[in-house]
């Protein structure tokens, strides 16, 4: 639809268009969102008709008034809907929201339309360039993972994730940096896109893969990627044994047969029954794929265990203590009084 000048629309963006992208998540998670981009031809008269229109600015505060913000919004400031403006003239001044300038250039695809008559939100790939300038590069790799995953964080209350179709690629997020200029791969935009990947299916899993595949110098341990959630063919015999047309393994790295899954309640559903998990698995070694699930929470306190002593020996040998002590929570711990 092309909009008149004489017609005000509403452009959210940077937190706020993260958020409506989260209850597009759960309102229409298969929906086409192709057809929600603004065609090249009717970008530039969206762009100038941007005006904060009070009526549409109603309905983005009733979406903020029931909204359970979640990271990477932490103060009561950020709760505030951001939208974009043409310029000074078109500023509200409005205490209820804050105003941003267009950008002088626009990527194509730059805006999708959110719901009639006129409201309009910033593309993912936009957005993610947004909020590049304001978040650290941890939130802003998970951001990524789940705008390319086939999950969407919840908005309000107690909501399970949702499960819907990757709202953008690696590739798009890309080429879009590439048309702003100014987002080359030393800035922190260009570094985390080069740390996410496409089709994850929940928090835990994108901080597995980060956790492995990011770089040491952001924490992670630079292991070869590997391929998330690819399917994996079965007999008709096993489908029928399994009540599944084939299998998906968290993370798999096809050229050593080797899958890692995480399994645990956090934003992952439910564990999988023991017995299903057995004939999974063993369905999949049948196929040569080693399968490792590990103890995730169990590995971290080890680790934790194993710094903390090392740190306390190095000190009682540097300053020749006779004694020391360990006390909070932490002495508590059953490893550590295990130790002698």
């Amino acid at each position: 639809m092309i909009v008149l000048d004489s017609e005000p629309v509403v452009i959210v963006s940077h937190e706020y268009a993260l958020l409506w992208y989260r209850v597009l998540s759960y309102r229409e998670p298969h929906a086409d969102h192709s057809l929600r981009v603004v065609p090249a031809c009717a970008q530039e008269e969206v762009a100038r008709a941007a005006h904060p229109a009070p009526e549409l600015v109603k309905e983005v505060l009733h979406i903020r008034d029931n909204t359970t913000f979640g990271r990477p919004v932490r103060r009561q400031r950020d709760r505030e809907p951001q939208i974009l403006v043409t310029g000074r003239d078109a500023r509200a001044q409005s205490p209820h929201y804050k105003e941003h300038y267009l950008p002088e250039s626009l990527p194509p695809a730059a805006f999708w339309k959110i719901r009639e008559p006129n409201l309009y939100s910033v593309s993912p790939e936009l957005m993610f360039a947004q909020l590049s300038k304001s978040i650290s590069i941890v939130d802003l790799c998970m951001i990524g993972m789940e705008l390319c995953g086939s999950y969407g964080m919840p908005y309000a209350g107690e909501q399970p994730l949702a499960d819907r179709d990757p709202l953008t690629t690696p590739e798009r997020i890309r080429r879009t940096l590439d048309e702003l200029g100014g987002y080359g791969p030393r800035s922190k935009a260009g570094q985390a896109l080069a740390c996410i990947a496409s089709n994850s299916a929940s928090p835990m899993e994108s901080r597995l893969f980060l956790a492995l595949c990011a770089p040491r110098r952001m924490g992670g341990l630079n292991l070869p990627r590997p391929v998330l959630n690819p399917p994996i063919a079965i007999s008709r015999s096993q489908q029928q044994l399994l009540g599944k047309g084939h299998l998906e393994c968290d993370l798999y790295w096809p050229e050593h047969k080797f899958a890692l899954e995480y399994e645990s309640r956090e934003h992952h559903g439910q564990v999988d029954d023991y017995e299903a998990t057995m004939a999974r698995n063993a369905v999949l070694q049948m196929k040569g794929i080693t399968v490792n699930v590990p103890d995730v929470a169990a590995s971290f306190q080890q680790a934790v265990v194993d710094v903390l002593v090392g740190n306390s020996m190095d000190a009682v040998e540097k300053y020749g203590a006779k004694k020391f002590a360990i006390a909070g929570g932490v002495a508590s711990n059953n490893d550590i009084e295990e130790l002698d």
